[in-house]
């Protein structure tokens, strides 16, 4: 007879030699969209908690539909039929799911098996004693150690429920409280760890029953397995909030429930001098964080964003007027193709009370730039810092770094405020970045005909300085008058945007507390000219600035021999060569203050992106007089645009002839 592995033991080298009896004891339907076309792919996959002869040790399952045929539906449903909660499976042969994500999954097993490509057979009930349910044993001192958000599940005792409330949420009417669990793990300092976080519960039924469990259990020698918890590492504690996979049981069960009956009168009488707090949330009523990516916005540019708020309130109630009512939470507007600044070193980036990051950036495009404010959420997405001590740390050290090119959505509300009122000054605009993500390259978001669409509005306004150029590297130049200039007609602008490939590897050399990086020998490629017509040549030589940390995203060296290495640059400043010295100090060197490394299977997709950008571009004629204002026709201001559906993607339209 087959003797049966603890589930402790799966792992890739026993996967395909052990055996292991398991019992289902939840299984969910997930229906999700994916893919980049429009419209996206409907998935749909099997979840299943999987749990084995100790009740602390369970693992997660899974069975992904293999695509939208009625074939692929039939074996799922099949597999839906197949592997119900309560039933018992010896599993062998085992495949793992090598695409879950660890941070996700809470169970104490982090492998997820692949049901459907492992073997699994049927085990008659009556034939096998297995738990009915799972009984998380780690301890909740133990939680202080994640080191990424995670997903945790704990069992415990409720030492107190607090602060009962209800609030309306996106999800419906919820009804909470505080709770603070306790199970007796010690901590570092040899206290007793306890916790409190927030729970939301709907107001049905269901939600009212789990909710008079909490009450019931308040003070009682009664185990409750909390999972999903989603635990956030900060400074030495964590902060603990419930996230969609959150729920809650009674735990009957298992080693860590019987150590908690026999330990909760000593539990009880423990001083608060012998407690630790590990984990909090502050208490809150619920505000729902809405999806800024979910409803459509309008198509705009950095240089009309700027006229608009610079119009004030004034502009924005009169397309209000034309709108007949404004956008309920304000006028939402897309800008793509866009540089984000980083913050300098020493700047302020946190609101005024210092409990978010509220971060003041500029932002420029083709047509010119603006400040703005974004939000904490949208600066660590695009910096991939973990938090705000995080991010504050990155700008006074200069390690922030944004998407060398970004699409984002700004909210532009009319921002009433008490103090300005009271004087008799006119009430101003805010505007604020409230999602985003790095541009994406694909065909499919490739820049179209509803660029121009821009042009009249564009038309109105001021050649501007301030803008982001696209450019080969051999047309930039700089002006004693003009600072950096781009293209026969030497137009001004702040950066330029180009692309190139190196062949040579990278010098260092000191830099004050850093490093500067140089590079010879750079070809500037050529992306104007058609597939096929590209005729790139050697340019100059460019050269970065770096810190020890961010040096490889610098560093232009091929990483194999005879294949160039292509990048996007951001140019700043060129230095021209001296009339005297050696071969190599008579090419220019191009000042990069940003570097982003290409794969080569991208290099076709961003060159089709620049070679488009760069067509658009020269369509545009700005006509207007500065400081004149401007005026704007009927029907025909910033807030007219067409709108984009998507993050990265213009409005539908025609394609830019290639």
């Amino acid at each position: 007879m087959t003797a049966f592995v603890s589930l402790r033991e799966l792992r890739a080298s026993s996967r395909g030699i052990g055996k292991w009896r398991l019992r289902v004891v939840s299984a969910e339907v997930e229906s999700f969209k994916y893919g980049k076309q429009t419209p996206q792919k409907e998935g749909k996959s099997l979840h299943c908690v999987l749990l084995s002869q100790d009740s602390a040790l369970y693992c997660r399952g899974v069975v992904k539909r293999n695509g939208t045929s009625a074939k692929a539906q039939e074996d799922f449903d099949r597999a839906v039929a197949k592997f119900k909660p309560t039933l018992i499976f010896d599993i062998s042969k085992v495949t793992f799911d090598e695409k879950s994500d660890r941070a996700w999954n809470s169970s104490p097993v982090k492998h997820v098996i692949d049901l459907a490509k492992s073997h699994t057979d049927p085990v008659l009930q009556s034939t096998a004693d297995l738990p009915q349910a799972p009984a998380p044993g780690e301890d909740l001192a133990k939680l202080v150690e994640v080191s990424q958000q995670q997903l945790c599940d704990v069992t415990a005792v409720v030492k107190s429920l607090e602060n009962e409330r209800k609030a309306s949420t996106r999800y419906g009417e919820r009804k909470i409280a505080d709770i603070t669990i306790i199970d007796g793990s010690a901590t570092t300092e040899g206290k007793t760890a306890f916790a409190t976080f927030p729970v939301f519960l709907p107001t049905d039924e269901a939600g009212l029953k789990n909710f008079k469990l909490l009450e019931d259990s308040e003070g009682q020698p009664h185990a409750i397995s909390f999972f999903g918890l989603v635990c956030t590492p900060k400074k030495g504690t964590v902060t603990i909030s419930t996230g969609p996979s959150f729920y809650f049981k009674s735990c009957q069960g298992g080693a860590k429930a019987d150590k908690l009956m026999q330990t909760f009168e000593q539990l009880q009488r423990l001083e608060a001098a012998e407690l630790q707090q590990i984990a909090t949330q502050d208490t809150w009523m619920p505000q729902e964080k809405k999806d800024w990516k979910a409803p459509p916005a309008i198509h705009c540019s950095c240089i009309l964003l700027q006229a608009a708020l610079r119009e004030g309130v004034s502009l924005y109630h009169r397309a209000a007027s034309d709108d007949g009512g404004a956008f309920p939470d304000g006028y939402l507007v897309q800008i793509n193709h866009s540089r984000i600044q980083e913050p300098a070193c020493g700047t302020d980036v946190a609101t005024k009370d210092g409990l978010r990051l509220f971060v003041p950036v500029r932002v420029a495009d083709r047509t010119g730039s603006v400040e703005l404010r974004m939000r904490e959420d949208v600066a660590l997405e695009l910096s991939r810092c973990t938090d705000k001590d995080d991010f504050e740390q990155a700008v006074q050290r200069s390690h922030v770094s944004f998407p060398m090119l970004a699409s984002f959505r700004v909210l532009i509300r009319e921002r009433h405020d008490a103090g300005a009122a009271e004087h008799g000054e006119e009430e101003s605009l805010s505007a604020v970045i409230v999602t985003g993500e790095e541009q994406r390259l694909d065909v499919e978001f490739s820049p179209n005909k509803a660029l121009h669409e821009l042009n009249p509005l564009l038309a109105l306004l001021p050649t501007p300085t301030d803008r982001m150029l696209i450019a080969h590297l051999n047309e930039i130049d700089v002006s004693p008058h003009s600072g950096l200039i781009v293209g026969q007609d030497r137009a001004p602008c702040d950066c330029a945007l180009s692309f190139i490939a190196s062949t040579r590897e990278s010098d260092f050399e000191v830099f004050g507390e850093g490093h500067r990086i140089l590079t010879l020998g750079v070809t500037a490629v050529d992306f104007r000219s058609a597939p096929g017509d590209a005729k790139d040549v050697v340019a100059g030589n460019v050269a970065s600035v770096c810190t020890m940390k961010n040096m490889p995203r610098f560093t232009l060296s091929p990483t194999r021999p005879g294949s160039p290495m292509f990048a996007l640059v951001l140019i700043s400043h060129v230095i021209q060569p001296a009339a005297t010295g050696s071969a190599a100090d008579q090419s220019p060197t191009f000042i990069a203050d940003k570097v982003q490394l290409l794969a080569q299977d991208t290099v076709a997709d961003c060159k089709a992106m620049l070679r488009k950008l760069c067509r658009a571009s020269d369509d545009v004629r700005f006509e207007g007089t500065p400081k004149r204002a401007v005026e704007w026709a009927a029907g025909s201001t910033p807030y007219s645009g067409r709108k984009a559906r998507r993050l990265s993607a213009s409005p539908t339209a025609d394609g830019l002839e290639d």
